[in-house]
């Protein structure tokens, strides 16, 4: 007998069950068992419920994975959302005759579960019922239910008969598999049947949504001429299906309905689809060409996201818009081209494609979105057309092979990283329109060896020009007014920063970047040979990685005018002397944050210079 202190209990509602004995009878006057009432506890095993019960909550037993018996009083109507959500130990229930609803996801999960019987009074299975119910055999709906939700029997791997009762004016039954009522929707195939080849019958207009998705048996299905809808996840997760024909007349092909159709070779889509939905053949890894019909006008967010063996496609002229991720990590894909009516390209659009040597990139474009050709180490050029204002963060990130690049007068903002890591570069044309170098927009371009700062740009974001190492000078314009932290960093054949004279906010000297004020040195050139350095003694402030990686076998005296050296200063500059006229670390250094300490290179404190 459970101890009453085991239950928490408020005006009828069992709130929380405290106890941890394997097999619970709830007490009698109990009117509802509670939300997450018995949420995760995974020692139950069996749990009686007395009929003054008459509601089920809202994940009242979800995760009691041990849970094998329960008997449901006769006075429940309703079992409400996921209420049994994860008890993969439960093998049956006994659903008594008074329920009358069967909530969303309301044995989701119950991977044991053999059998279920539905009684009479049920009229409404809620979506995702019995999702994952991997051991149901067979379900029988009799004639009083009028709603099943989308995905009620979804992913049932040994599902192998669906009955209705004749008399359901809703639902019927075809040889085992669940249909509307005059036929025309095909709502869900028992996944679990053995055959390799399905007709869907001709009455078929629409395949529902899930309607096949995780069949693990099927290689082929044959789509009848009525069909005008393949809905969301129609075919997901067919691993086995190598081939499918699309009928003239399928006007939508819906959200992620072919993804991860794993053995799926070729597709023929006809000229009567307007749209191909988000995901629709994502991770159909065996998908080697496809042909995209003149009509669509609209290819989905990571429609053929990684479909890593697709080696061409041709998009036709219809196309307006290539959504987000379309393409990525279509690794094989070697060229595209995009018709000129394309406006939009989406984020990531091409992102990974390791393969693609060139592309064209359409007058009507205005904007490269953020990642689109991330990753794409084969390209060797691109060519951006006038009318586009953004290119976008990590654009053309890792792009390696990327030799040559033309940016045009119309573009405002150069992205962040939006050409990090492009190896290859040597040469880059910055147009006068542009207002903004984003924060390490060129970081990493080992090949680059010069670069001039329009006119127009008032911002040089950090880390911008970053390990660029074969890069030997730099003109700054006058109408710069920010250079972010590291800027400059790492550029080991720097030789010289130049500042237009003009320029309110920076100035050179010797090559060296300073503020206007002469204050704070903000870069020196680190591609410099010079035997000895003296900071001048109008410098105050040594900023962050100022001399960062320089290689330099000589010397850096610091004078006693210089209060604050930045982080990591002297990072990496092994072969530095530092000299410091200043006896010691001025009062309320912390040692451990200043690169003095760090810069592994010897620091000589008091040192007198000959000046």
């Amino acid at each position: 007998m459970n101890n009453i202190t085991d239950f928490e209990i408020v005006n009828g509602v069992l709130t929380e069950y405290k106890g941890t004995d394997p097999n619970v009878i709830i007490p009698e006057g109990v009117t509802e068992i509670g939300y997450s009432a018995f949420y995760g506890c995974s020692s139950l095993k069996n749990i009686t419920i007395p009929n003054s019960v008459t509601t089920i909550g809202e994940y009242a037993f979800a995760g009691c994975s041990s849970l094998e018996n329960i008997t449901i009083s006769n006075s429940i109507t309703t079992i409400q959302y996921c209420a049994f959500l994860n008890c993969t130990s439960l093998a049956s229930v006994e659903i008594p005759n008074c329920v009358t609803a069967i909530g969303h996801s309301a044995f989701y999960g119950c991977s044991s579960l053999k059998s279920i019987t539905i009684p009479d009074r049920v009229t409404s299975i809620g979506e995702w019922a019995f999702y994952y119910c991997s051991s149901l055999i067979s379900v029988t709906i009799p004639n009083s239910v009028t709603s099943i939700g989308r995905g009620a029997f979804c992913d049932c791997s040994s599902l192998t008969s669906i009955e209705v009762d004749p008399q359901n004016s809703s639902y019927r039954s075809i040889d085992g598999n669940l249909y509307s009522k005059d036929g025309k929707t095909l709502i869900q195939y028992a996944i679990g049947k053995s055959e390799k080849i399905f007709a869907i019958p001709n009455s078929v207009t629409s395949i529902g949504e899930s309607a096949f998705s995780h069949c693990s048996s099927l290689t082929s299905v044959t789509i009848p001429n009525g069909v005008t809808s393949i809905e969301d996840y129609a075919f997901s997760d067919c691993s086995s299906l190598a081939s499918i024909i699309i009928p003239n007349g399928v006007v939508t092909i819906g959200m992620s309905a072919f993804s991860y159709c794993s053995s799926l070779k070729s597709v023929e889509i006809p000229n009567s689809v307007t749209t191909i939905a988000p995901s629709a053949f994502s991770k159909c890894g065996s998908l080697e060409s496809i042909t995209i019909p003149n009509g669509v006008t609209s290819i989905g967010e990571y429609a053929f996201y990684d479909c890593k063996s697709l080696t061409s496609i041709t998009i036709p002229e219809s196309v307006t818009k290539i959504g987000q991720g379309a393409f990525k990590w279509c690794r094989s894909l070697t060229s595209i081209t995009i018709p000129d009516g394309v406006t939009t390209i989406g984020c990531n659009a091409f992102e990974g494609c390791s393969s693609l040597e060139n592309i064209i990139i359409p007058k009507s474009v205005t904007i490269i979105g953020d990642s689109t050709f991330d990753g794409c180490s084969s390209l060797e050029s691109a060519t951006i057309p006038e009318g586009v204002m953004t290119i976008g963060n990590d654009a053309f990130y890792g792009c390696s092979s990327l030799a040559s690049v033309t940016i045009p007068s119309s573009v405002t903002t150069i992205g962040y990283f939006a050409f990090d890591e492009c190896s290859s570069l040597e040469n880059i044309m910055i147009p006068k329109g542009v207002i903004e170098i984003g924060y390490g927009a060129f970081c990493g371009c080992i090949s680059l060896k010069s670069i001039t700062i329009p006119n127009s740009v008032t911002s040089i974001g950090e880390d911008a020009f970053h390990s660029c190492k074969s890069l030997g000078s730099v003109i700054i314009s006058n109408s710069v007014t920010t250079i972010g932290k590291e800027a400059f960093a790492g550029c080991e054949f720097l030789t010289n920063i130049t500042v237009d004279p003009s320029n309110p906010s920076y100035k050179s000297i010797d090559g060296n970047l300073y503020s206007k004020d002469g204050k704070t040195l903000i870069q020196y050139a680190i591609g410099k040979k010079d035997e000895a350095f003296e900071i001048p003694n109008s410098v105050t402030s040594i900023g962050d990685n100022a001399f960062s990686w320089c290689k330099s076998h000589g010397s850096v005296i610091i004078s006693n005018s210089v209060t604050t050296i930045g982080k990591e200063a002297f990072r990496g500059c092994k072969s530095l002397t530092i000299y410091c006229e200043a006896k010691e670390p001025p009062s309320g250094w912390d040692t451990r944050k200043y690169s003095l300490w760090s810069a592994e290179c010897p620091v000589v404190w008091g040192y007198k210079s000959k000046k």
